[in-house]
């Protein structure tokens, strides 16, 4: 539970979507980007590296998936891919924004296209920040944890362990 629990605020981290100009610091330019190019792949690289931050808690997040599914069966392991499909969500978006919709610029677009990149844009900014009312990651990861919860509660409750210390 503890790494569900840690996987939650670990996502709500990384998509905050207040960042500082320290988060992409070590970011290295090259020398033939425009300013709106280096402007967009900042943006993109905190994202970048606020999942690198992360990536020992990945780590023993498959390791617990494995060892749910050995003590208690498969069912257990959906909850872990869940939250593992998000944090690919999440940079794959990341890539998207910072090679695509943040460094073209859409004024010459006709409108029909402009109205589709923006749409596009859009959809891929709402996975990798959270954005109030119109956030849909946020409820599923709430509804893993909650998923999570249940699960977990039936197999460990205070009997349960005790039976475990007890035939150990």
């Amino acid at each position: 539970m503890l790494c569900v629990y840690e996987m939650e605020g670990a996502i709500a981290a990384i998509r905050s979507p207040f960042s500082t100009s320290t988060e992409y610091a070590d970011r290295k330019t090259s020398q033939y980007e425009s300013e709106s190019e280096k402007s967009a792949r900042d943006r993109a690289y905190v994202i970048f590296s606020r999942l690198q931050k992360y990536n020992d808690l990945y780590t023993e997040m498959r390791s617990v998936r494995q060892r749910c599914r050995v003590v208690f069966g498969d069912s257990y392991t959906g909850l872990f891919d869940d939250l593992w499909s998000i944090i690919i969500k999440i940079r794959f978006s990341a890539e998207m924004l910072g090679d695509h919709y943040w460094t073209e610029p859409m004024g010459h677009c006709e409108d029909e296209r402009r109205k589709e990149m923006s749409a596009e844009r859009q959809k891929y900014e709402q996975v990798i920040w959270s954005w109030g009312s119109s956030d849909e990651v946020e409820p599923k990861v709430k509804k893993i944890v909650a998923e999570a919860e249940r699960l977990f509660r039936e197999k460990i409750t205070p009997s349960t362990i005790g039976q475990r210390i007890c035939n150990a």
